[in-house]
């Protein structure tokens, strides 16, 4: 385990496999670094690395402000395996955000896009009000104090099905527990800069010709398999997706085998 410093933080960071193919893994919500350890086991030859986001894992976040993507680039820079050469870019769920937003600020420094189950490939109106608007701001703090309001108002959205049943289990889930309350509003809050943007997205990764390879859970109702399926078809031909009978939890179990097989057909650096 690395610690990366940064102000008056420090990023954790940790290193799998000692290959000369360098993968830069983002992770998930309430995840860590460690969610790659099965993923790095059935890929000899490639050298996977992996940092805790602010409020995950070993990281020691203790910054007021947002972090921007510039910020991550930054500290992440300071890691000899990035510093020369290029290297992969993989994202799953909430890292498939931060992929993105990294890969826009450097797409000459990325050989290959792997994306799973990823975050960011469609602007999020609710994430934009909730953590860019005042109003949007102070409604997200009285939820994650109070959340009594909005547990009706779920509700009454799945009842009248707006909500499918899957996001509002996991939006209850979430909701039920204070600790996990605050860390999804510091989460939020921090990372409220990572916003990809679709369009300039296509047109980089065609200039550059980025090789995309995504993967999707056929049962995924968080981020279904029609999302990137729109994404691919954006791309004209330039991205690969594969489908599998999983949900949402792709870095798991048989999954990990699958998701292993996408790196043969990736360039090294």
């Amino acid at each position: 385990m690395r610690m990366l410093p940064w102000r008056g933080s420090r990023l954790a960071l940790r290193s799998y496999g000692d290959g000369p193919a360098v993968t830069l893994c983002l992770h998930g919500f309430l995840e860590d670094s460690e969610s790659f350890a099965a993923l790095a086991k059935a890929l000899p030859g490639h050298r996977l690395l992996a940092p805790d986001m602010p409020f995950h894992g070993m990281t020691e976040w203790n910054e007021d402000d947002r972090l921007r993507p510039e910020d991550l680039v930054e500290i992440l820079m300071q890691c000899p395996e990035l510093q020369t050469g290029r290297f992969g870019l993989l994202g799953y769920s909430m890292g498939g955000k931060t992929a993105l937003s990294l890969f826009e600020r450097m797409p000459e420094r990325i050989s290959h896009l792997l994306l799973v189950a990823p975050d960011g490939l469609r602007r999020d109106p609710w994430n934009d009000f909730f953590t860019r608007t005042l109003l949007g701001k102070r409604i997200l703090r009285d939820t994650m104090h109070d959340p009594r309001w909005f547990n009706v108002l779920l509700d009454t959205l799945r009842r009248v099905r707006l909500v499918n049943e899957s996001l509002y289990r996991f939006t209850i889930s979430y909701l039920g527990d204070p600790e996990i309350r605050s860390r999804v509003y510091r989460v939020w809050m921090t990372l409220r800069e990572f916003r990809p943007r679709r369009d300039r997205l296509t047109e980089i990764i065609q200039r550059h010709q980025t090789p995309v390879r995504l993967v999707f859970g056929r049962y995924d109702r968080l981020c279904p398999v029609r999302i990137g399926e729109d994404f691919v078809r954006r791309l004209d031909g330039q991205a690969r997706m594969d489908i599998l009978d999983s949900g949402h939890l792709l870095l798991r179990g048989k999954n990990v085998l699958s998701l292993a097989e996408a790196f043969p057909t990736l360039p090294a650096n």
